[in-house]
């Protein structure tokens, strides 16, 4: 799938996408930008805390992280040095032609704000606007761990929810008004994606939070090159189960007698996703 389809699928047909080989003999000026940024994206105005699931959502669809793209002024072009950019992304300003970069140009950021449609199809919901997916470092730790106790009738030890993240990790928080309201412990080796652990405060279920992060948990291993998923869920959790089959999971097999209970165990069902 190329990126236009990515966006028409994500309900943005108006954009315009311009290739660099249109753009041949441009000079370079004087601005250095970071070497992470790998997506430049000039409007008079920053994405405020009501564009961000949008934002976020379209940097997912060109497999970039909020920390690989940076925003400039429009008069700020003119002295571009050197960079290594993949994308330059033009929001409610004229573009201009970039040597070897490919080119997005929108009437504005908030191009879905009026479009439920297209919310249901990224994941979102409009109470959900103040939701920002964050890595899940040191600072969430305490809030992460009292959510765990509270979600889980067997949670996992303090030092496994406090492990550092490694090259094959990817853990998220999801952070609505500076209060975490959700997590995800998720790993992609060899391909193989694995969601560890997924869990919404007790306060905030019912609100689409765990759809939110699921959905999240496959971009993320998407961008991270994995052709399959695999979770195991308790077979008597079946709120959990319904919403994995909603995203494409399926059962593939059980394990029985795997989770403890009062009284006795219960089986495991084992789900797998396919990437495309």
């Amino acid at each position: 799938m190329n990126d236009v389809q990515r966006l028409k699928e994500m309900g943005i047909p108006v954009w315009g996408l311009r290739r660099p080989e249109l753009f041949p003999n441009v000079a370079l000026n004087t601005l250095t930008l970071p070497d992470t940024c790998k997506l430049l994206f000039v409007s008079e105005t920053t994405p405020n805390e009501h564009d961000a699931w949008l934002f976020g959502k379209i940097l997912a669809s060109m497999k970039l992280t909020p920390d690989q793209a940076l925003r400039l002024p429009k008069e700020a072009l003119s002295n571009l040095k050197s960079h290594a950019l993949e994308w330059c992304w033009f929001a409610g300003v004229d573009a201009i032609a970039m040597a070897d970069v490919k080119q997005l140009t929108s009437p504005s950021l908030s191009l879905l704000q009026d479009n439920p449609d297209a919310k249901k199809h990224c994941g979102c919901r409009s109470d959900n606007m103040n939701a920002e997916l964050l890595t899940l470092d040191e600072q969430w730790f305490d809030a992460v761990i009292k959510i765990e106790r509270a979600a889980h009738s067997h949670p996992w030890a303090e030092s496994m929810l406090a492990q550092a993240e490694t090259k094959f990790a990817c853990n998220r928080v999801l952070v609505v008004d500076g209060d975490v309201v959700g997590y995800f412990y998720g790993q992609c080796v060899a391909g193989e994606a694995s969601l560890l652990n997924i869990a919404v405060a007790l306060t905030q279920q019912g609100k689409g939070y765990g759809k939110q992060l699921l959905l999240a948990f496959i971009d993320c291993m998407q961008s991270a090159g994995a052709q399959e998923a695999w979770l195991e869920v308790r077979e008597s959790n079946v709120n959990a189960i319904r919403l994995y089959e909603s995203q494409g999971f399926n059962e593939f097999d059980r394990r029985f007698d795997y989770y403890p209970i009062a009284g006795g165990r219960e089986d495991a069902l084992i789900m797998s996703y396919w990437f495309e």
